[in-house]
């Protein structure tokens, strides 16, 4: 295997553009991804302590609702952990795949 997974490329010299550039859209789509899976968390989270707000509601049904907010929580920051970690490896893929791209030029957009 090549250089960070792109096939035959044994330096960053023989890295093609187009396949930096492919993999920077990945890296933007994943993040998108997870941005979306943290949103989705806390809106249920925010859900679930609004239903657990109710007048009326009995001791077990709070302590079910706190125990899904919980549960959510964890869920979203953990999350909210890859997201940093997935950030990190984009900014390092950046700074070494920078000097490729500067060689390059802008993307030529075809019509």
């Amino acid at each position: 295997m090549g250089i960070l997974g792109f096939g035959k490329a044994k330096k960053l010299e023989d890295l093609k553009v187009t396949d930096l550039r492919k993999e920077r859209l990945v890296q933007e789509v994943q993040q998108d991804q997870l941005v979306t899976k943290i949103r989705r968390a806390q809106d249920e989270h925010d859900g679930l302590l609004d239903a657990a707000s109710e007048p009326g509601l009995s001791d077990a049904e709070v302590d079910v609702a706190a125990y899904k907010m919980d549960l959510v929580a964890k869920r979203r920051d953990c999350r909210s952990s890859a997201k940093v970690g997935h950030l990190r490896g984009v900014q390092d893929w950046e700074m070494a795949m920078q000097p490729a791209l500067e060689r390059s030029g802008p993307p030529q957009h075809s019509s």
